[in-house]
């Protein structure tokens, strides 16, 4: 499991990625395999972001 700043710092990367990736794509257009990569980026992001909620509420839970 990883830490709540590792994923914090791993979404944010993903994240400057995905925001490169549709600025390319604004001037140039994307070809498949890169919107398969931004599709990938986005379900990982989707996931990072889901465990980073979670372990929030667990930690906000222990606090309690």
């Amino acid at each position: 499991m990883k830490s709540i700043e590792s994923l914090r710092r791993e979404i944010n990367r993903l994240i400057r990625e995905q925001l490169d990736a549709y600025q390319s794509a604004t001037f140039l257009g994307l070809t498949s395999p890169e919107a398969e990569q931004c599709d990938a980026r986005r379900e990982c992001i989707k996931k990072l972001t889901e465990e980073l909620w979670q372990q929030r509420a667990a930690l906000k839970n222990f606090n309690v």
